[in-house]
């Protein structure tokens, strides 16, 4: 890492970014990125939303990135780096400070490399990799230690695989895929029929297609088709310990967070996003930009766009119905004792009116 670099060398990585009550930013040197807590000497922190500001007014951070909308709230002696998009500018500061790992051409001696394999040009091959036959790794990817990749696999450009990674028999990967340690791509699907003898197993002789600009991260688990294939499309993104049931289609740029999983067959559409820990059954396709909230049970096909939640899969205004409807069932007991004491007091009334 860098020691430092000066406010005005940040400011020159990124788009259209405005310097504020800085009167010297060649000679401001920064030296870490830091959050709005931290207490640190020359260094850079950043606010994207108004929520933070209170926070950020009492940084000790020596200068703020902030969206632009957010400058009024700031005194004018704070420095300031003024973006459209704090949040995505800071991508190209920490970048700055904390440079990717670069691929160099290297192949362990303790890797097993079959014969027939195809290495790219620039790529890296760490200790105890193995790699199947007719299986072709692209250009300047890096392949971690203890890797399992079998035959007739096909990885693109600029992959980062991490450790302990295994990759079956026939799957397709496209460029610029990054996955993290212990994920498996391309193992059989649960698929059984049940007979007298007990479960037969169904064979799963599909494969796994990976897009372009996937990530997944650590323990990630995607089941190869039984007939037909499990496709994930361009730009997917996953959390820690996401599976990926077989024959399961999901189009471009969906995000899928810790714990969640589909069952078998299930189709999802572009830019859809499934929050933590949620479940969606076989066979049901959900359409493009939906938005699953956290512990979500899908049991049925989203044919509309929307944000649902619970375990019904209920709309957002519809859950807050169902919440509110919730609470008074809670006090039904209350409720019900107050009638009894109404129906004594009108029957009370009632009798003294007779008399």
């Amino acid at each position: 890492m860098s020691l430092g670099y000066s406010v005005q060398e940040i400011v020159d990585t990124l788009e259209d970014a405005e310097i504020q009550n800085c009167d010297q930013p060649e000679e401001m040197i920064i030296s870490q990125v830091v959050t709005l807590h931290a207490e640190a000497q020359q260094s850079i922190s950043f606010v994207y939303s108004a929520q933070f500001i209170t926070t950020a007014l009492t940084s000790k951070a020596s200068i703020l990135l902030i969206n632009r909308e957010l400058v009024d709230a700031f005194p004018q002696k704070r420095p300031l780096i003024v973006v459209k998009n704090a949040e995505y500018s800071l991508i190209s500061i920490l970048q700055l400070f904390h440079p990717p790992k670069q691929s160099f051409s290297h192949i362990s001696e303790r890797a097993s490399i079959h014969p027939s394999a195809i290495i790219g040009e620039n790529t890296m091959i760490g200790d105890f990799v193995r790699i199947g036959a007719n299986s072709k790794i692209g250009k300047d990817s890096i392949i971690e230690a203890n890797v399992s990749i079998g035959e007739n696999v096909t990885i693109g450009d600029a992959a980062r695989i991490g450790a302990n990674n295994v990759y079956h028999d026939g799957v397709t990967i496209g460029d610029r895929f990054v996955s993290f340690g212990n994920c498996t791509i391309g193992a059989d699907g649960f698929r059984f029929v049940f007979t007298p003898a007990g479960h037969q197993k169904i064979p799963q002789v599909g494969s796994v297609i990976i897009g372009n600009d996937v990530e997944m991260g650590a323990n990630c688990c995607v089941d190869r088709g039984g007939v037909g294939d499990t496709i994930i499309g361009d730009g997917c993104k996953f959390d820690n310990m996401v599976h990926i049931a077989h024959n399961c289609v999901l189009k471009k740029h969906v995000v899928i967070a810790a714990q969640s999983g589909m069952a078998g067959s299930t189709t999802v559409g572009n830019h859809v996003m499934i929050s933590g820990h949620c479940a969606l059954q076989d066979h049901i396709e959900i359409a493009d930009g939906v938005i699953l909230g956290g512990k979500t049970t899908v049991r049925k096909t989203i044919s509309e766009q929307g944000f649902y939640v619970g375990e019904h899969t209920l709309s957002l205004s519809e859950f807050k119905k169902f919440r509110k409807n919730l609470s008074h069932l809670v006090h039904f007991e209350q409720w019900t004792k107050r009638l009894e004491q109404l129906e004594a007091q009108v029957s009370e009334a009632e009798n003294k009116g007779d008399s």
